[in-house]
């Protein structure tokens, strides 16, 4: 699927109405979270929880506190009010910076957490890395992304899963979850080619990411749910260009904010942009600053 596809299916109705649908065809719903985007420790749904119904996916593999510490965990949900106030901070995230996505399976807990520890890690254009799945961005990204047959294979872990679409509201995708966890049978490997995909994909957030470190009030000016949507809009203008350096990409994301997403053709920066295609954005844009 292409780069900037809608994934199978949106819904309208929010992570409860979700969880009631899963929760009548009789599976199990449970909740990913990416420690990583923040201390977990501090839902305060996520607090009254019984250490029964939740697991750190890294404690199979490591006893430092600092890596558990970020490490994702995975909830059951069960049908009462604590689970229901959960949901509700599920549904109020961030769309540029989600943190948690729920997966409906029916997996028990203990057949899901070793399905799960089996994905962390998979060999990639032949070395080892870690595959941060957990994150619903790069989660999105795996089910849209990816080849059909090396999708299944990595993500035979449920029946459907409800991610955020980056926009405000919700992706509701298909997985297939057989009976035999292919991945007991090796790890899963990712082609050169499955990689670079990922990697384009993963732009729009490099954009994002670089003004949230560099000029955060730059970035707080734009809706939560708009951000997404702008940066991958300015990526694409910047690619028609030839502009593939990051920091050109952020700029341009920078000025779109500032001055409106159709900077590119407004009339006093012309000159700018066309000496962009020749060096790049970042110089053109100094330049145009120190002849100011």
């Amino acid at each position: 699927m292409a780069e900037f596809d809608l994934p199978e299916r949106t819904t309208v109705g929010g992570a409860k109405t979700w969880f009631q649908e899963q929760r009548a065809a009789k599976r199990g719903v449970f909740a990913l979270v990416d420690g990583d985007q923040g201390s977990v420790g501090q839902w305060q749904p996520v607090q009254r929880m019984p250490r029964t119904a939740q697991v750190n996916l890294f404690a199979a593999r490591t006893t430092n506190a600092d890596a558990l510490a970020v490490a994702p965990r995975l909830f059951a949900l069960a049908d009462d009010s604590e689970n229901e106030r959960l949901l509700q901070v599920v549904d109020g995230q961030s769309a540029e910076l989600p943190r948690c996505l729920l997966i409906a399976t029916l997996l028990s807990l203990s057949e899901l957490v070793a399905r799960l520890q089996r994905r962390i890690d998979v060999i990639a254009d032949g070395d080892d890395m870690m595959l941060r799945f957990w994150d619903s961005r790069i989660f999105l990204s795996l089910h849209q992304s990816l080849p059909v047959e090396v999708r299944d294979r990595l993500m035979a872990f449920g029946d459907e899963a409800l991610v955020s679409n980056r926009r405000g509201g919700w992706a509701w995708l298909q997985l297939k979850c057989p009976a035999h966890d292919p991945l007991q049978d090796g790890p899963c490997r990712l082609s050169r080619e499955d990689m670079k995909v990922l990697g384009a994909s993963a732009r729009a957030d490099a954009m994002l990411g670089m003004l949230r470190q560099q000029t955060p009030e730059v970035l707080a000016a734009v809706a939560d749910e708009e951000r997404h949507p702008l940066a991958v809009a300015q990526l694409a203008e910047c690619l028609q260009r030839g502009l593939q350096s990051p920091r050109d990409q952020a700029l341009a994301l920078s000025l779109a904010i500032e001055h409106g997403p159709d900077w590119w053709a407004r009339e006093e920066w012309v000159e700018c942009v066309e000496h962009a295609r020749s060096s790049s954005l970042l110089k053109a844009y100094l330049h145009r600053m120190e002849a100011a």
